[in-house]
């Protein structure tokens, strides 16, 4: 009872004084969102995040994909390659592969490591587009020289079978 009593009188010095405590998942929410809204593209991500796997809102894949697609349309890779993964699943958008194209190679091309390898592997398993090796190679070592371990290991698997190398 008296731990009760004097926690109870902290937390009420502490609100007459204007002191918070820890702020709570609905205000780091609210945060992101303010940010979000205001254009900043890690914000965008990290709430369509929140969204996406309900992680401190109701889960809400749509409200992701609308978050995830402001940071990609700003040029957020991470962004750009989430939505092309979207895309390509049907996960809160309808299935389009052309979309899911659109944005996994935007991803690619602006740096994303995964996104390179994924596009290696499309090239390389003929994918939704046209199987073509030295493509597959071109990606794979894109995302190798990133340290990106899966497109080391395919890369290699290519070369030994006497790919072509770009």
């Amino acid at each position: 009872m008296r731990n009760m009593l004097m926690t109870a009188c902290l937390l009420s010095f502490a609100a007459m004084c204007g002191c918070r405590t820890a702020p709570t998942p609905e205000d780091k929410v609210e945060q992101l969102r303010k940010a979000a809204e205001q254009g900043n593209a890690a914000a965008q991500f990290k709430l369509a995040h929140c969204y996406f796997f309900g992680e401190d809102v109701a889960q809400d894949e749509a409200e992701a994909i609308k978050w995830w697609r402001k940071a990609a349309e700003q040029g957020n890779v991470a962004a750009q390659f989430i939505l092309g993964v979207c895309y390509a699943n049907g996960w809160g958008v309808e299935k389009d592969m052309a979309e899911a194209d659109k944005w996994r190679r935007k991803a690619a091309e602006g740096g994303e490591a995964m996104a390179q390898y994924n596009l290696g592997r499309c090239y390389d398993n003929g994918e939704g587009v046209a199987q073509d090796k030295t493509e597959a190679i071109k990606w794979y070592r894109k995302a190798a020289e990133q340290g990106h371990g899966p497109a080391k290991e395919a890369l290699k698997r290519l070369e030994q079978r006497g790919g072509t190398a770009p």
